[in-house]
């Protein structure tokens, strides 16, 4: 009986120790998949607002990233092409695992932080060839306008 038991004990670890990392993955996978259909929808929106802006003729419009996210966040980085793991890194305060440089010419790497935590990301074409954003723009100041076909900074003329 004794042996009958500790064989039902081993089974029950045994099955435990397999099916923990299969819950693990497969929580991980939702949560990754769902934060990759967030960033591509972001990423829409993002161009759709772009393309808003820029076909406006008065040139008074602006996007307002906080009015098109849909989730907190208190800082916005955009890092342009080929800038160092290492610089972006430093500027977000810690070594941010996913961290990367976009590699192709005209990319825009848009990473938005809360509470000093990366928590979206997504490339977006470059129309903004001139800018990098090393420090991070506060939420309440990320406000961005069309100026000669590229975006700029627009939080002095609320």
């Amino acid at each position: 009986m004794e042996m009958l038991m500790k064989h039902k004990i081993l089974i029950l670890v045994l099955s435990l120790a397999l099916l923990l990392p299969l819950i693990y993955l497969v929580i991980s996978y939702g949560i990754d998949y769902k934060t990759k259909v967030e960033r591509s929808e972001l990423k829409r929106e993002f161009k759709s607002e772009i393309l808003r802006v820029k076909n406006n003729a008065d040139g008074k419009d602006r996007i307002i990233l906080k009015n098109i996210t849909k989730f907190k966040w208190d800082k916005v980085y955009f890092f342009r092409s080929y800038t160092p793991v290492e610089d972006i890194n430093k500027s977000l305060g810690y070594n941010w695992s996913k961290a990367y440089s976009p590699v192709y010419d005209g990319v825009t790497l848009i990473v938005f932080q809360k509470d000093k935590t990366v928590v979206q990301y997504f490339e977006s074409s470059s129309y903004f060839d001139d800018v990098f954003f090393i420090k991070g723009i506060d939420a309440d100041e990320a406000i961005l306008g069309v100026s000669e076909e590229k975006l700029v900074l627009k939080n002095n003329d609320k």
